[in-house]
Formats: C-alpha cells, structure tokens, sequence
C-alpha cells in the first residue's frame, strides 16, 4: 500500500533547482543563488551561466552568487567580495 504524502511528486532535489525560476516570476531587481552548480553535471553548469548572464544584462538585474568555487562566479561577475569565516577579505574586485 502506497501512502499519500500530499506533495508534488518531485524530488526534493528537482524541487530545489525549481526554486529560482519560481523567484523570476516576480521580476526581482537582485536574486540570489547558493551554489546554483552544485550537484550539477559540467555541460549543464555552461547553461547556468549563460541563463545567468542573460539574467544581468537583459533583464537588468543584480545577482548575488554564493560559491564555494571562485572560477565560475569569476566568469560570471562584474564586482566580488570573498569571504573567509564570514568576514570579508577583499572587497569589490572588479574587472
């Protein structure tokens, strides 16, 4: 016997890479993601980072990538601040 959870049928990982596109649907002017790459395959991490440059420039919002690996976000921004034990080490390094 199956028992009913009364969710949506989605895995929970699946469901938390859905979260983003639900927050566009507002039209934020700054988004922010935690780790968008993490568990992801490489080919699908290029897609992030194009739909994330889009996300910028075409739509004329600020986003705020949280990362762990320093080379993607690096690709990515225009401004950064790297953080070590929740203190900022450098400040607006910008291109």
């Amino acid at each position: 016997m199956r028992l009913r959870t009364g969710g949506t049928g989605i895995c929970q990982a699946a469901n938390s890479n859905s979260l983003p596109s639900r927050g566009l649907i507002t039209r934020p002017k700054v988004l922010q993601l935690d780790e968008p790459t993490e568990g992801i395959q490489p080919n699908i991490i290029q897609q992030i980072g194009r739909v994330i440059r889009i996300l910028c420039y075409q739509r004329d919002m600020a986003i705020v990538l949280v990362m762990q690996f320093f080379d993607f976000a690096f690709q990515l921004g225009d401004e950064f601040t790297v953080m070590k034990t929740r203190r900022g080490v450098v400040e607006q390094v910008c291109r």
